[in-house]
C-alpha cells in the first residue's frame, strides 16, 4: 500500500512530502536518511527540496515508486536508484520507507542529460560492487556521533565523489571499448527482467522502450549471450515459480496463482513452458520436490 502521492510544483517538492530523521553536511555532498511522513511526525521536520541535485538514494525500509515523463520506477529495500529531482513529476511512499540519501551537483562527476537519463531508469541492488561501497560510507559518516573537522569532512565527500564517478564511468562504459557498452546494456536489460518478470505485460519490446533503445539494438547486444532476452524473461519467470512451489509447503497454492504471480498469462501457459524447461509438468514436479524433502 502506498501514501498518495507527493507532487512537485513550480517552487519544488514541499517540505512535508517527507520526514528528516538525521542529516550530515560535507561540504559538496549532503547526507539525508528520511522517512515517509506520518500522523505523528512534524511535517516540516527539516525537509527541504533538493532543487537541482542528483540524489542517490539507498532504500533500507518499504518501497517508493518515481514518477517521471518517460516512465515510472519502482524501488524496494536493498536497491539503489538515482533521480535528477527536477525531473520528477512526482513519488509514492510506502507508510514504512526509509532511505539514506547523497544529494550531490551533478556536474561534480559530469553527467549531461543522456546520462542522467541512463542511469536513472535503472534500480541497482546493494549486494556487491560499488553501490553497496558507497552506502556503506555514507552510513558510517551518519552514524557519526562528532562532527568532523573541515579537513576530514572535505576528505570523506571527496572519496564519496570519486566512488560515484568511477560506478558511473563504468556504467556508462565512458573510456571503455564498445563489448563493455554491450556488456553494461545487457546488464541494465537483465536488472529490469529482474524487478518486472513478474508482470504479464513485460515483453523484449517494453523492455527495449523501458530502456529507451530500439529492439534491435536489444537484439544484438544479447547476440553474445548464451540466451535471449526473451529467454531471460522466461527463465526469470520460471525460477519464480519454483520459489513460490518450494516455499508453499503448508498451503498448496494453485496452479493458477503461482502462474499469475510468476508474470505468466495462463496456468496453462505456465504449465507448457515449465516441461519444455524441465522435463516435469508442475504438479508433478511439486510433487517430486515434496518427496525429495521428505526424506
Amino acid at each position: 500500500m502506498y501514501l498518495p502521492q507527493a507532487t512537485r510544483d513550480q517552487t519544488g517538492f514541499s517540505s512535508a512530502v517527507a520526514t528528516v530523521v538525521k542529516s550530515k553536511a560535507l561540504g559538496p555532498v549532503h547526507l539525508i536518511h528520511t522517512k515517509a511522513p506520518t500522523a505523528g511526525n512534524d511535517p516540516f521536520a527539516g525537509y527541504t527540496d533538493p532543487g537541482d541535485a542528483l540524489v542517490w538514494a539507498f532504500i533500507t525500509d518499504g518501497a517508493i515508486v518515481c514518477k517521471r515523463a518517460c516512465n515510472d520506477i519502482e524501488n524496494h529495500a536493498g536497491n539503489m536508484n538515482m533521480n535528477h529531482m527536477p525531473r520528477l513529476s512526482g513519488f509514492q511512499m510506502t507508510p514504512d520507507f526509509r532511505a539514506l540519501s547523497i544529494r550531490m551537483d551533478r556536474q561534480a562527476i559530469g553527467l549531461s542529460s543522456s546520462d542522467i537519463d541512463s542511469i536513472a531508469r535503472t534500480v541497482f541492488p546493494l549486494s556487491e560492487g560499488l553501490p553497496l561501497m558507497i552506502g556503506s560510507l555514507a552510513s558510517q559518516a551518519m552514524k557519526m556521533s562528532a562532527d568532523l573537522g573541515p579537513a576530514s569532512g572535505a576528505a570523506l565527500a571527496h572519496s564519496i565523489l570519486e566512488l560515484t564517478t568511477a560506478f558511473v564511468d563504468d556504467f556508462l562504459g565512458r573510456h571503455s571499448a564498445p563489448d563493455t557498452i554491450r556488456s553494461n546494456l545487457v546488464t541494465e536489460a537483465r536488472q529490469h527482467v529482474e524487478l518486472y518478470s513478474r508482470s504479464p505485460t513485460l515483453t523484449a519490446a517494453s523492455v527495449a522502450a523501458a530502456l529507451q533503445v530500439s529492439g534491435r539494438t536489444l537484439q544484438k547486444a544479447f547476440e553474445q549471450e548464451e540466451t535471449t532476452l526473451s529467454r531471460a524473461i522466461l527463465e526469470s519467470r520460471l525460477t519464480h515459480a519454483r520459489a513460490l512451489m518450494e516455499r508453499d509447503r503448508a498451503i498448496e497454492l494453485p496452479l493458477g496463482v503461482i502462474a499469475v504471480r510468476s508474470g505468466f498469462v495462463s496456468a496453462s501457459t505456465f504449465s507448457r513452458a515449465f516441461r519444455s524447461r524441465y522435463g516435469l509438468t508442475p504438479r508433478d514436479w511439486r510433487i517430486r520436490f515434496r518427496l525429495s524433502i521428505a526424506d
